[in-house]
């Protein structure tokens, strides 16, 4: 390899540069994973009438806990924006659970108090307008611009036919919005509310999945949801089981942390029958679940007497004690208020290279320091603009890699090249969108394409992570780089192999990380090179500042 002449380097360099613009994943290195805070699992209640009249019924549980660092800090209501009186209703349910030091969690509802049906469609068109401003403008005025905070889950269980705004996905995504640009317009402090997205984790066969409601990241700033252990009792359920929490809230935890990796979650309503299993064991194995896992800050108990025999605690009746060695564990706690829930999501470029909320308390994505330094520097635009995507995981092709290159050579306000008059490369026809770039790759003698006879450049082609090794260790040290003394550093690469050299230099050299930490290392050298890889290799080679 010492031996390369200039165009075959550049060759390389253009295969790699041009995985820049491509998408396959590799994982950056775990000591630039932006780490999670820890925030504890916040408890919650539900009671049995609205909490203007019935707070103390969680004043009550806690008294009984006795422990101050294991007390509720979320009161669970369910409130009609329509509801009458919203000048009194609104400031005295928020009040009630404020004053008494929980935060408020209201399901916001609508239809509930009125006829005709409320529509999604309907709400979304303005039909219920006064209405809404008015509960804002009185929301507005108890919150004093931020200084008291509540959640509110915008129309929950949208999934369900069972609600009047239900079974309409477009419906309720231009609802959610709708409503939420009036409550910014009566003036709502954005500080002062945590919108929830809270569907029911459960949709019938055949009908739309809850993915389909999301309104999207850019108004959701928290993921909730409702899913209960209903029991074997044939009284209150038509669909008997008894099931634990990784059957109750796996799957649609799963599916939540992929639909919107970067926000917190709460299980937003959830309780156990008494009939079928251990309720006891139950509620043990649900708080000790639901601390453990990723993103999930909170748990909102429905503890009254419904469909089922719910309640943990009864007042004078029953009082389970499993309640309490449920929630000793470590990983729950309390805070009044919880201002961290309400911070502004952290901003970043690219959807798909996001940054957590803080209050979620898990890792950014971790290609995201490499591709927002490039994006400043100006050396990537991403693969797509509506929506802004980087696309992190896709292997970089040699005819993104010219565009990549050429900018990088004139700067990243370069034009688009003409193309050119006579086809050089028997694979690029004049009329391939990439056949300027490519000749002005050419011309700048950057490559000599991957095959002589007849010449072609190979503009599909995706580049190995040992190809990278040879193009970024050239980037940082030039043409015909020294190369460290082999000791067989990865138990993947054969030894005596060409790349062997460029490999463990590459790695010497901080530019590449393993693909395997094993043991043995593996390096994985025929693996596609990609975008988010290219990104955290350009970064180093380029000594760029990371954001």
């Amino acid at each position: 390899m010492r031996s390369f002449n200039r165009r075959l380097i550049l060759f390389i360099f253009s295969l790699l540069l041009g995985a820049l613009t491509l998408i396959e994943t590799f994982s950056t290195p775990q000591s630039v994973l932006a780490g999670p805070t820890e925030y504890p699992l916040l408890l919650g209640v539900y009671t049995s009438a609205s909490l203007q009249v019935a707070v103390d019924e969680i004043q009550a549980i806690d008294s009984w806990v006795t422990d101050p660092n294991k007390k509720t800090s979320i009161a669970g209501t369910f409130m009609d924006i329509e509801f009458p009186n919203p000048d009194w209703n609104v400031p005295a349910e928020l009040n009630a659970a404020w004053n008494a030091g929980y935060t408020p969690f209201v399901n916001l509802v609508a239809g509930y108090e009125t006829s005709p049906t409320r529509t999604a469609s309907y709400i979304a068109s303005g039909g219920i307008d006064p209405a809404i401003r008015t509960w804002a403008q009185e929301f507005a005025a108890w919150s004093n611009g931020g200084a008291k905070q509540a959640f509110i889950a915008l129309f929950q269980e949208m999934n369900l036919d069972n609600v009047d705004y239900g079974m309409d996905p477009a419906g309720y995504k231009a609802a959610f919005q709708h409503v939420q640009q009036l409550f910014y317009e009566e003036g709502v402090s954005p500080d002062a509310v945590s919108w929830v997205f809270a569907p029911n984790g459960w949709s019938a066969p055949g009908d739309p999945s809850f993915e389909a409601y999301y309104p999207g990241d850019d108004v959701v700033d928290l993921l909730g949801f409702s899913s209960y252990n209903w029991g074997t009792d044939p009284s209150c359920t038509p669909w008997p089981s008894w099931d634990g929490p990784e059957n109750v809230f796996g799957p649609y935890l799963d599916r939540l942390r992929v639909m919107a990796p970067t926000k917190p979650i709460f299980i937003a309503q959830t309780a156990s029958g008494s009939v079928g299993g251990d309720k006891d064991q139950w509620l043990i194995d649900v708080y000790n679940y639901a601390a453990n896992y990723p993103a999930v800050r909170g748990l909102i108990y429905f503890n009254l007497e419904k469909e089922c025999d719910w309640a943990f605690y009864l007042g004078t009746g029953r009082k389970l004690e499993s309640y309490k060695t449920a929630i000793s564990i470590a990983g729950v706690g309390h805070q009044h208020p919880i201002p961290f829930a309400f911070d502004p999501h952290p901003s970043y470029t690219f959807e798909d290279v996001w940054r957590a909320h803080p209050f979620a308390g898990v890792p950014d994505h971790p290609d995201w320091p490499y591709v927002e330094a490039l994006y400043t520097a100006g050396y990537t635009a991403g693969c797509s603009a509506d929506p802004p995507l980087y696309c992190p995981d896709d292997a970089m092709l040699r005819s993104q890699s010219a565009v990549f290159i050429e900018r990088g050579i004139h700067g990243a306000g370069m034009d688009i090249p003409p193309n050119p008059a006579v086809q050089t490369f028997t694979d690029v026809p004049l009329a391939h969108w990439a056949a300027g770039w490519i000749e002005a790759l050419w011309q700048d003698s950057y490559t000599a394409g991957c095959w002589s006879d007849p010449l072609k450049y190979c503009p599909d082609r995706q580049h190995t992570r040992t190809e990278g090794t040879v193009f970024f260790e050239t980037m940082l040290n030039g043409l015909n780089p020294p190369l460290d003394p082999v000791v067989g550093i990865f138990a993947d690469v054969p030894s005596g192999w060409w790349g062997e050299a460029w490999i463990e230099t590459a790695y010497n050299d901080g530019l590449i990380e393993p693909c395997d930490l094993g043991p043995p290392l593996l390096f994985c050298p025929n693996d596609p090179l990609t975008r988010g890889t290219a990104a955290y290799m350009m970064v180093q080679a380029k000594g760029l500042p990371l954001p």
